[in-house]
């Protein structure tokens, strides 16, 4: 416990100490400032650049937390230093915001940032600054030269262009740029396994890095797991030339002298160099992602300004950002391109899930009191599209068939689910590009975006997303019918058909239940009372994120309520079962005539009673009459979800609600029947269901629902009916 005390006031020390200088600093920064010394604001604006360094590269929470901006933290020091010299249009900011491009670029090389608090420090911190120069409307620290676009420009070179880039270099140097002795290449099974290991890691990479930016532990594990994979191929190739070594027949069949001429040790290394190349990438990959997704939010935060009027031209804000290094006098082609992409997949994957597989991402970020952050978000991405619109390249049939007949079913599931969120965000982005289209009207509002025909470009990107929601509903389709159900959802639905037919079932409270007895029943007629429904595959694949509790739970209660209703309607048919008449529906009457009819049933031996009707009459009894609080309310309860009616001092019977009795009663013994059901083999359960696909049409999944039973009445003494009037006429 001591230990740990001097741990922390250790950390309070430190935090204490750098609260002091930066109290200092900021009290000279101020009035430097304020004086218009430039000289010794930009010395303290230097100065914080050692301090940014040291706190960013350390590793102590508070101390970053106190000095940039995080998700939990606003307000924090640098802020307020860029605070100052923004709002004053101070030189010093320049230095100020050089600065933060400065600190990844540094930690593009050997020494990094550690990864959370470069997450804070770009989605967070860099976004906090740029709002605060927007809303400053400090176009010349935006856009200028220098200014923040133009250091993103020339300083980080070293991220090698956009995510999708990256993406390619890492894909293709999985390819281990031919380390592999091609000794190895007559080795079918080493070579089969090899091309799975790389597909996957190659998808991880292609695909779900741009849903989650931080691949690191999941990929990093497959890459070692790759790296060991092709090495230790590689050394049995060397075992290979002792004889008594275990090796496959296929590498048994390499020459000796063959071997002789490959420099194994050469290619292990150039392997193992390799894979550490590319996890130095990873991490540049992540990074780059996530400065990729701060501008992209800059972008849409322009938008939000514009509309507020902080911005007067919110168009050439975005125009700089996108064209910052392509100027129209240019005399050369520039590498150094702004954080910026046009890649449609990329930015539909970044609207989708955000980077960090959340749909609702955008409402992590604050554009103003009490704003939404969704319509600019939608908005800018529609503008990034518009731009250089292309198609987002859906798998063909035959590439999908290809994925399943490869067992890569986790690229199916991922293009599943891609397809299936695109069409559920694809009407709001329709409706926001009408709304593109209506403000384009305005020639000053979009058209220095698109050469002066901002109208017809969005009605183009319009059209394209009609389009590609048409494709995703084939796409999906087409997947859908060669996934099988996934087991879980399987077994879900049936826990959830059992659970809604055992809450429903009335049937095991009404009359007496039986199993099937092979010998004692072997004459007995028995009947199906079933429902078979096809049902959207969707509901039986986890990546669909569908939730059929509902639908399942509704067809047990189905089979419940069939059951019901065939009981009652034997019941009714049968002509030995004594019948009372009802004059009217006055509830007292109907409850003498009730009283009646059970008094004769308990003369006759019966005791184990209940009455059978309508919810309506239920309702007449219990609630009609708590307003004039009449004798018949008196003699109302209820208890665990049901009515119960008294008789006399000694007998209480339960009201069993059945939707099909209409204005009949019927009051029966539990004696009076009995219910032979046949159980399913495999549970048990007296519900026996059966889940497969549908031959037919591979989007639909065959669900059979049913009860295999025989009811015969053994006691027609045991029941009476109670009906209306014209009903015993018409009998």
């Amino acid at each position: 416990m001591t230990k740990r005390m001097k741990i922390n006031n250790k950390n309070r020390d430190k935090v204490d100490v750098l609260s002091f200088i930066l109290d200092q600093y900021m009290r000279i920064f101020k009035e430097a400032v304020y004086t218009k010394q430039e000289n010794i604001a930009n010395e303290i604006a230097s100065k914080l650049f050692s301090v940014l360094h040291k706190v960013l590269f350390g590793d102590d929470d508070q101390l970053v937390g106190q000095l940039i901006e995080t998700g939990h933290i606003s307000g924090a020091k640098y802020y307020q230093f860029c605070e100052v010299a923004i709002k004053n249009k101070d030189p010093s900011r320049f230095f100020l915001i050089s600065h933060l491009t400065d600190m990844l670029q540094l930690s593009g090389y050997d020494a990094k940032i550690n990864k959370k608090y470069l997450n804070d420090f770009i989605l967070h911190h860099i976004f906090r600054i740029n709002q605060l120069i927007l809303d400053n409307d400090d176009f010349e620290l935006f856009g200028g030269d220098p200014g923040e676009v133009d250091d993103f420009c020339w300083k980080l070179h070293f991220f090698r262009g956009s995510p999708v880039a990256l993406q390619d270099t890492i894909k293709n140097e999985l390819y281990l740029n031919n380390a592999i002795p091609h000794q190895l290449s007559s080795d079918k099974d080493f070579i089969d396994e090899v091309d799975n290991k790389r597909n996957h890691l190659q998808y991880l990479i292609g695909y779900n890095q741009g849903r989650n930016f931080d691949l690191s532990v999941e990929f990093t594990d497959k890459l070692d797991e790759f790296e060991d994979f092709v090495i230790a191929g590689i050394e049995k190739l060397r075992k290979g030339r002792d004889p008594s070594s275990e090796v496959s027949e296929e590498q048994k069949k390499i020459k000796p002298k063959e071997l002789e001429k490959e420099d194994l040790d050469g290619r292990i290394a150039e392997i193992i160099n390799t894979i550490k190349d590319i996890k130095d990438k990873l991490h540049i990959l992540y990074a780059n992602s996530l400065i990729y997704k701060t501008f992209f939010v800059i972008g849409a935060y322009i938008l939000f300004d514009g509309n507020e009027g902080k911005i007067k031209k919110p168009g050439e804000y975005i125009n700089e950002l996108w064209t910052h290094t392509k100027r129209e006098d240019s005399d050369a082609i520039w590498c150094n391109q702004p954080p910026v992409t046009f890649d449609t997949f990329w930015l539909t994957n970044l609207l989708l899930y955000g980077g960090n597989k959340n749909q609702s991402w955008s409402h992590d970020y604050r554009f103003g009191s009490f704003h939404g952050t969704t319509e600019y978000v939608y908005k800018y991405y529609l503008l990034c599209v518009t731009k250089k619109r292309t198609e987002l390249e859906l798998p063909s049939n035959a590439h999908l068939n290809k994925l399943k007949e490869d067992d890569m079913f986790y690229e199916l599931d991922w293009w599943y689910q891609f397809s299936n969120n695109f069409k559920s965000i694809a009407e709001k982005l329709v409706e926001y590009c009408d709304n593109l289209i209506k403000d384009s009207k305005d020639p000053d509002k979009w058209n220095t975006l698109f050469d002066g025909n901002a109208k017809e470009a969005f009605e183009g990107t319009k059209r394209w997303i009609e389009k590609t929601k048409e494709e995703c509903e084939k796409l999906t389709q087409d997947i859908e019918k060669l996934l099988s159900p996934d087991p879980k959802k399987i077994k879900k639905c049936r826990e959830k058909i059992i659970e809604g037919y055992n809450g429903a079932s009335k049937i095991g409270g009404i009359i007496q239940l039986r199993k099937f007895d092979e010998e004692q029943d072997s004459e007995v007629e028995f009947r199906q009372i079933g429902y078979r429904p096809l049902t959207p595959k969707d509901c039986f694949i986890e990546s669909a994120h569908v939730s059929c509790d509902l639908l399942w739970s509704e067809n047990g209660r189905i089979i419940a309520d069939g059951e019901i209703n065939s009981l009652i309607k034997q019941i009714s048919e049968d002509k030995e079962i004594k019948r009372y008449k009802l004059d009217d529906r006055d509830t007292e009457r109907i409850y003498e005539k009730t009283v009646t009819a059970v008094n004769d049933l308990k003369k006759h031996g019966f005791s184990q009673l209940g009455i059978l009707m309508s919810s309506e009459l239920i309702s007449d009894f219990g609630g009609k009459n708590s307003r004039d609080k009449s004798k018949l309310f008196q003699k109302i309860s209820w208890r665990d979800g049901y009515t119960y009616l008294k008789i006399d001092e000694e007998m209480i019977l339960k009201l069993f609600p059945i939707a099909g009795l209409s204005e009949s009663i019927i009051i029966l013994d539990k004696t009076a029947g009995i219910w032979i059901f046949k159980p399913d083999e495999n549970t048990g359960e007296r519900l026996q269901i059966e889940i497969g696909e549908y031959e037919e049409d591979k989007t639909k999944v065959d669900v059979l629902v049913k009860t295999v039973v025989n009811f015969h009445i053994v006691k027609a003494g045991g029941a009476r009916i109670l009906e209306p009037k014209k009903k015993l006429d018409e009998q």
